[in-house]
């Protein structure tokens, strides 16, 4: 299962980041031991260095009994504090003048440079390794000055076993507590990984319930603010989308089938009867006649829908620029002047400023001469339509009010929906197809706009058409 995949590799990201992070916290913490206890030895060797100048070069148990050893010296006047440590002395050019009988028949190397910084009155530390010696020797050069002169050189070396010993010892309770804090973490990593991937196998299960056939079952919210409650309100949001859409698409297949189903029935009716028995050139004429303008009315039915279907996968192409649309409102005033002189109706127009958008202006004359002619199909006798167009918080509006039969409240927001028909008033006995205000209402959504309507039955309605300029 792919649930099960992510909580390997959760746990998997989880062991690795961990191992880094407790590798390099276990490195740095065993650097700065090794840095502090390193440090307090180098403290203390140079306590010692300080202490055996001072007492062994200034003491007068040291100027009575210069052939004394340097053991017995210490001992008299430093309580054998240095036990355990190496001391050897040394003169400026390197010479050993005395030293402990710890050191046998070994003595404290001096480097040159230890030698020439001591000279110059600068302590400095070193590592040794006495053959046959398992652990190294830390060892301090520490300059004598009196009289603002280097007289002799004091050399203090202890031992670094215990510091050894104490990193090995703390080197394996590391190689034993990693790795067990690494299981842990990892089972505690894989059970978060669980629990926290088990609402998305709730997710899963009830998704693979929802088909075609039941798209009004939603996944049940976990009610938390979490990216899982976001994750299921976002595929309940998706699963609504899909609904409507697969309801829009069963309704439009039904209208188209029945928009089309009218004419062909119209066609095969006529003919029928015209088969049934011979009949004179003029009544085959007014049949062929007949059939025409059903074959157009469905080519009309078809186009339509074909430019839809189009402009809904993004196919269609607007070739905007800027448009000045007050000599375009004023010949589409004239054109319906000539759709209006059958009726009667009196057109009006009001342009109350210069109107200049960016717009396709075949697209925008297709759209407005749409809206006016429907307000000139459906006015009545003698009616009257006003076209106001003015510009406003950089958007041009157009309006197109008639006196004609109105629209119903409830009908309004399904108005611009496909085959949408509002009454027997609105057929397609007037010649329409059902489609334009859907085709009217994308072309002013590409011009960054709307429509909206006004209306009111029997008193007449305003469509107002908003376009970004």
């Amino acid at each position: 299962m792919k649930s099960s995949s992510i909580r390997v590799k959760l746990t998997i990201m989880n062991f690795i980041i961990m191992g880094l992070f407790l590798s390099i916290f276990s490195y740095l913490l065993y650097f700065t031991l090794s840095n502090v206890m390193q440090k307090e030895l180098d403290n203390k060797l140079q306590s010692i260095a300080e202490a055996v100048a001072t007492t062994a070069f200034r003491s007068p148990v040291t100027m009575l009994h210069k052939s004394q050893n340097i053991d017995e010296m210490l001992e008299v006047v430093m309580d054998r504090s240095t036990y355990g440590k190496f001391i050897q002395i040394i003169d400026r050019s390197g010479n050993v003048g005395d030293r402990t009988k710890n050191l046998e028949q070994r003595k404290l190397p001096v480097s040159k440079e230890a030698l020439y910084n001591a000279t110059k009155g600068h302590f400095s530390y070193n590592t040794i390794r006495f053959e046959n010696e398992k652990y190294p020797v830390r060892v301090i050069t520490y300059p004598y000055i009196k009289f603002k002169r280097v007289t002799n050189i004091v050399q203090v070396g202890s031992s670094m076993e215990s510091i050894h010993t104490t990193l090995e010892r703390f080197t394996l309770i590391l190689l034993i507590l990693v790795p067990c804090a690494l299981l842990i973490i990892s089972f505690a990593g894989w059970f978060m990984a669980s629990s926290a991937l088990t609402p998305v196998d709730s997710i899963t299960k009830a998704a693979r319930k929802i088909t075609a056939e039941n798209l009004t079952q939603r996944i049940r919210p976990t009610g938390s603010d979490d990216e899982i409650g976001s994750l299921t309100d976002t595929i309940n949001d998706m699963i609504s989308r899909l609904e409507i859409s697969f309801n829009q698409i069963l309704q439009f297949s039904a209208d188209v089938s029945h928009e089309l189903r009218t004419p062909l029935t119209v066609l095969k009716g006529g003919v029928d009867v015209t088969l049934r028995q011979k009949r004179a050139p003029e009544e085959y004429e007014e049949l062929l006649i007949s059939n025409l303008e059903e074959i157009n009315r469905m080519q009309r039915i078809v186009d339509d829908l074909l430019m839809l279907s189009r402009a809904d996968m993004g196919e269609i192409a607007l070739e905007k620029r800027r448009v000045n649309m007050n000599p375009i409102l004023t010949e589409l005033k004239q054109q319906s002047d000539i759709l209006a002189m059958a009726k009667k109706i009196k057109v009006e127009l009001d342009l109350q400023s210069v109107i200049i958008i960016n717009a396709d202006e075949l697209r925008i004359r297709q759209l407005l001469l749409n809206i006016i002619s429907n307000a000139v199909k459906y006015s009545g006798e003698g009616g009257a339509i006003s076209i106001t167009a003015f510009e406003e918080d950089g958007f041009a509006y157009i309006s197109v009010k008639d006196s004609g039969i109105g629209i119903a409240a409830d009908d309004i927001p399904h108005l611009f929906n496909r085959f949408f028909r509002v009454d027997k008033a609105r057929t397609g006995q007037e010649g329409g197809t059902g489609l334009g205000l859907s085709i009217c209402k994308w072309i002013a959504k590409e011009h960054g706009g709307d429509i909206l309507v006004e209306s009111e039955l029997g008193k007449g309605s305003t469509f107002t058409v908003k376009l970004a300029c």
